[in-house]
């Protein structure tokens, strides 16, 4: 049977018993969903919800409401909030939400008694997407980075006290090593050891803190370049899983750093750029705010340096054999700076070793000079004339007449 559209309509008054108005108003043009025989909640437990004997009555609006003229003035949110009805509701109507809300739980079928809270759950999405503070720290020789970087992959299932305890633990173990061929001997056994002795192995989060601390000990406590160059193919003897866990951006960066400082090998250099943008360390696009960015800052201040270390020195002996107009350049320069060209493709224009100054807006020249205005003087300037007459440019004649004596 067809029903109008102000019959359909349902008033939601708000009385001491509301809940029951709103069931009744909605009963009759939709059955309840607990008719159903699949419904795990029986047809009586709505009726013993809703049932009641009184019937609220709707007070009728007057014709002054109904016909009303528009209102010139609207009154502010903060006026009308005032007749908003803001009181709690009675024990009963929050008995009778409750009880709807039990029901409704029981009909979706959700566990009446649950074993986890919903908090429990929250905290381990928030922890499992990074959303908590963490607590970063900051050291010396490049360890801080470092630690930010250790905070994906494995180092984002422990909390960030336990990642710091850890790396503390590492450290102090590699100070207190005598020698370069000890520290090895306890990289062995600690780091590339089985997994059941491994405390910081592959399996663990300090895999790769571990490595780069191991680098930067071998090579500036025990001054052994050589031997801190030998853990990146320590590492990839060990299979892509500890290549790809081990080898970072910063690790690489401190093995061009060792490669160039220490040893000055411009082609190991760039032999080992190549193999980071091989294997996707170093990624073709350049940003300043990427994981790889200390790879970049680091092959640019090697780029620069060899650049001017080579025009310095072909500059020197131009000016010594006194060729002014050419710059006469060796086989081993043309080939130091062809590594420094490919450097600065890999690279990008990303350092601040070598950032190109911004062009200058060309200034506008007049085409004739401007007059210079003489200077004045104290006489020049009059702060207040005594004669207000005398700023005019024409005389002024005096009114009076003059009479001749006859």
């Amino acid at each position: 049977m067809w029903r109008s559209w102000t019959a359909a309509r349902a008033v939601v008054p708000r009385y001491r018993r509301w809940p029951h108005g709103i069931a009744r108003d909605y009963s009759a043009s939709k059955p309840p969903p607990s008719n159903d025989e699949s419904s795990p909640v029986s047809p009586q437990a709505w009726d013993d919800l809703f049932a009641t004997n009184e019937t609220p009555t709707v007070p009728p609006l007057p014709r002054s409401v109904l016909y009303a003229e528009k209102r010139d003035q609207v009154p502010t949110l903060s006026k009308r909030r005032k007749n908003y009805d803001t009181s709690a509701l009675t024990p009963s109507e929050s008995f009778q939400f409750r009880r709807i809300f039990e029901l409704l739980e029981q009909e979706m079928g959700a566990p009446e008694n649950r074993s986890e809270s919903h908090e429990t759950h929250l905290g381990a999405f928030a922890r499992r997407n990074a959303l908590e503070p963490r607590k970063m720290v900051a050291r010396g020789g490049g360890v801080g980075t470092r630690f930010q970087v250790s905070q994906e992959g494995l180092a984002a299932h422990i909390p960030a006290d336990e990642l710091d305890r850890g790396v503390d633990q590492i450290w102090e173990a590699l100070q207190a090593q005598s020698s370069a061929e000890d520290t090895w001997a306890w990289a062995e056994k600690h780091i590339w050891g089985p997994p059941d002795s491994a405390l910081y192995g592959a399996h663990t989060a300090f895999y790769a803190p571990a490595l780069h601390m191991l680098l930067l000990a071998l090579r500036d406590q025990f001054h052994a370049p050589h031997t801190a160059l030998a853990v990146l193919p320590a590492i990839k003897r060990r299979g892509a899983h500890s290549f790809v866990l081990g080898c970072t951006a910063s690790l690489l960066a401190e093995v061009i750093r060792t490669q160039w400082v220490c040893l000055r090998d411009a082609h190991a250099v760039l032999q080992t750029a190549r193999e980071a943008r091989a294997s996707g360390i170093l990624v073709p696009f350049a940003s300043e705010k990427s994981e790889d960015a200390p790879l970049r800052e680091q092959m640019e201040r090697v780029r620069s340096e060899i650049r001017g270390q080579t025009m310095q020195a072909a500059q020197a002996r131009a000016a010594s054999q006194g060729q002014v107009s050419e710059l006469p350049l060796t086989a081993d320069e043309q080939d130091v700076l062809a590594v420094a060209r490919e450097l600065r493709e890999m690279a990008g224009r990303t350092s601040k070793y070598d950032r190109q100054p911004r062009d200058k807006k060309p200034q506008r020249t007049r085409r004739t000079p401007p007059t210079k205005k003489a200077a004045r003087t104290e006489r020049d300037v009059l702060i207040y004339p005594l004669n207000p007459y005398a700023l005019l440019r024409t005389p002024v004649r005096s009114q009076t007449p003059r009479f001749k004596d006859p």
